[in-house]
Parts: C-alpha cells; structure tokens; sequence
C-alpha cells in the first residue's frame, strides 16, 4: 500500500523493542492498570457491569480455563442476523446479570457439568449433539457404521425435527435389537441421558440455533484468537478484547446497514421466494439460499424478521 517494506517506517525489531518497551512500562502494575481501566468504564457507562477478586495478599485472582490457556469465558447470544454477540467475558455472569441463562450447551466435560450445577442450579444443562454423535464411529466400531445403514438410521432418528420422543425411543430400540447392541455399555449410557442432548425432550425451550451443537462456542474462542494469545499481559488482552468487539460491532451495524437499504436477489420466480425476501433479514435469506441451492424446497423456522 505504501510502495514497500522500506516504506513502513519500523522493521521487526523495532517492534520488538516498542513491545518490550511496554511490558517494562506495564511492570508489575499489569492487574492494577486492568482494574482501574475497568473502574473507570463504569463510572462514564451505566450500563457496563464488572467485578473482581483478590486473594487474602491483596493479589488479583486469575482463573486457568482448559488447554487452550484461555483465562476469561466469552458469553454469547445470536442477534437478528444470526451471527454471534458477546455479552460480556467473565466468571461473574449471574452477578451481571442479576439472572441465571435458560439452558448453558457443552460437550461432556465433567468439570462443567459440576461447575453449571453449583452456578446455575435452576438452568437447564444440555449436551452438544454433534460431539456426542462424533463419537459414535469409535465406540461402536467404523465397521458397524461404515458396512451397514446402522449409522443412517441412527442419524435419522437423532437429527429429525418432527419426531416424538415417544417415537425416538421405538425406533431407538428397534434398531439396538436389529444390530444386537442391546449390551453394548456407550450407546445405554447416551440413551439413559437422551433428554439432555435430543431436542425432541426439551422442545418447550427457545434454542435460537444452539439446540444441536456448541459450535458457537468453538467459533467464538476462534474468533478472540485472532485477536488474542496466551502471552498477552493483562493490558493487552484487555486493548485487544476491545478491539475484537468493536469489530463484531462493526459487522453486526453493516448487517444492519444492508438488510435496511438492500434486497437480496431471487433465484427464482416462486412467489415463496420473492416474499421471504422482503419478510426475513437479508443474512437469514442469503443463509437460506446457500442450504436449499439443490433443493426447491424452503424450511422457515422461527427466523429473524424485519419487523
């Protein structure tokens, strides 16, 4: 953009040495100056919340999260478009919030699911889908799964909409007997939860798209990781988490900007078509054309609507 490296103005270890700089400016004050930045948003925005501890020596409580050395939890919901929002990113949610969250959706980490329980024990904790039934090739066998339809018709029950789960449990028996899996200790130990991960028994819970899976949640921590790193000091996680929202507040404005004063263009002259344009969020039809682009059929759930 400028005509070359020479251009720049700084080289790698200029860079080096800024960043150095910094940190030995930072010193050991890193918590403090994140604590009075944090006081201080909340003094000239209302609306911001924030808490923390110490320990007993007057030190600033850092809580490891998992192997990805992550020491905060983003906390997510879906907007019109149906794109991510962070909420805020803390342990502190329900003292934030002045509420516990409806349903919390995780894989089948042990640690969390005595964590949610103690937290929040009037929400109800659903198990992700898609990493139970990731593992299914692997406790019972890719054989099984890859030489018969046992896979298929599992799946059919597992992620069909419309079924019951009066429904769901006969053909889940039909198919344990027709592939002698009656003994087998993985697939009693899924079913005798199937009310935590089977939308079919919790139906009565609004879900907004996180029924099936946590994906969310892995798009959200992939998202901050472009921004942030383990080696961050405290003042830079939080320079950084900053900037990560105003870029997602950025995006969400522009969507804003484009359902507003744009239409998305039809791919047919069904009368269907012509009037989801003009119903739902552009992003939601775009999304809808991009799933049915090999089939003429259309599937509206409860989406988004300009209105």
């Amino acid at each position: 953009m400028y005509g070359g490296f020479d251009k720049v103005g700084a080289t790698k270890s200029n860079c080096k040495n800024y960043k150095r700089s910094i940190n030995l400016y930072i010193g050991d004050y890193d918590a403090e100056m994140v604590v009075q930045c944090l006081m201080a948003k909340k003094e000239y925005c209302p609306s911001f919340s924030c808490d923390y501890s110490t320990t007993t020596d007057g030190a600033l409580k850092i809580y490891r999260h998992n192997k990805y050395n992550l020491i905060f939890v983003p906390f997510t919901r879906i907007d019109n478009h149906n794109k991510n929002v962070t909420l805020g990113a803390a342990l502190c949610f329900k003292k934030a919030f002045g509420y516990e969250p409806t349903v919390v959706v995780t894989d089948q980490d042990p640690a969390m699911k005595r964590a949610i329980e103690y937290v929040f024990p009037n929400d109800r904790h659903r198990l992700c889908m898609w990493h139970i039934m990731d593992k299914l090739s692997g406790k019972v066998g890719s054989d099984l799964c890859n030489t018969t339809d046992f896979k298929t018709r599992l799946c059919d029950i597992v992620w069909m909409d419309s079924i019951t789960p009066k429904l769901f449990e006969k053909e889940w028996a039909l198919i344990i007997n027709d592939f002698h899996l009656n003994n087998h200790d993985w697939l009693k130990d899924i079913f005798h939860i199937r009310e935590t991960w089977i939308p079919d028994y919790y139906r009565e819970e609004t879900m907004s798209g996180l029924m099936r899976t946590s994906s969310r949640s892995v798009s959200e921590n992939h998202f901050f990781g472009k921004f942030c790193n383990p080696r961050c000091t405290l003042v830079e996680f939080l320079a950084r988490f900053e900037t990560a929202l105003d870029h997602q507040r950025h995006e969400h404005r522009k969507n804003d900007h484009d359902c507003k004063y744009t239409r998305a263009a039809t791919w047919s002259n069904f009368a269907i078509a012509k009037q989801a344009a003009e119903i739902y969020m552009r992003t939601i039809f775009l999304c809808l054309i991009g799933n049915t682009s090999s089939s003429s059929q259309l599937h509206f759930h409860e989406l988004p609507t300009r209105r």
